[in-house]
């Protein structure tokens, strides 16, 4: 009852003498004070106490269960002036203005911002030299095996060429159908 009767007096329209509602509009004020009006009702009164604790009933503001669709915007949540949220977040300024003032402070940012600047350069340069090398890996393993198909090529048409002639001594086939055949394998054969 006391918290009532206090901001009853802080936010009453009639009798506002203190610090707190001098600096509030006019509007806000009064929201206040039937906020409070409401609340002291429903609080002192027993059913309407336990109807609204159970199912949030009897409240003039949209209750907790039915979401933030309806809720009507207050000038302090609108932010419309700068000073507003200057007013609103000012120690947080303030300790801001504090650190920013502060040298050494201001250096640590500076190497912990290059530090983490650094390991993303080191790990990027890292990730690089890994592909690099896999590709490298790769390309060398395409080199070699071109180069064993290459040799085995050769060996493939000397075997080629020794099958062809030890058939036919001459290199001109046995007969007139395989004679395009052997000039094509055997070019320095007799013609």
């Amino acid at each position: 009852m006391a918290v009532k009767r206090s901001t009853h007096t802080i936010y009453h329209p009639d009798s506002s003498t203190s610090d707190i509602a001098k600096r509030l509009p006019t509007e806000e004020r009064l929201s206040r004070y039937r906020l409070i009006v409401d609340a002291h009702e429903i609080l002192s009164d027993q059913q309407k106490r336990s109807a609204y604790d159970a199912y949030g009933l009897g409240w003039p503001l949209p209750s907790r269960h039915h979401g933030y669709d309806n809720i009507p915007q207050s000038p302090r949540h609108t932010y419309e002036r700068w000073d507003d949220i200057d007013s609103e977040h000012g120690a947080v300024n303030e300790f801001l203005g504090r650190l920013l003032k502060n040298k050494k402070f201001i250096c640590l940012m500076i190497v912990l911002a290059t530090f983490a600047q650094a390991c993303v350069i080191l790990s990027s340069v890292a990730k690089t030299k890994l592909e690099m090398r896999r590709r490298d890996e790769e390309c060398r393993d395409l080199i070699f095996r071109h180069r064993d198909r290459a040799l085995d090529l050769r060996t493939l048409v000397a075997q080629m060429e020794r099958l062809l002639l030890k058939r036919d001594p001459s290199g001109m086939g046995l007969g007139p159908t395989e004679e395009p055949f052997y000039r094509e394998m055997l070019p320095f054969c007799g013609n």
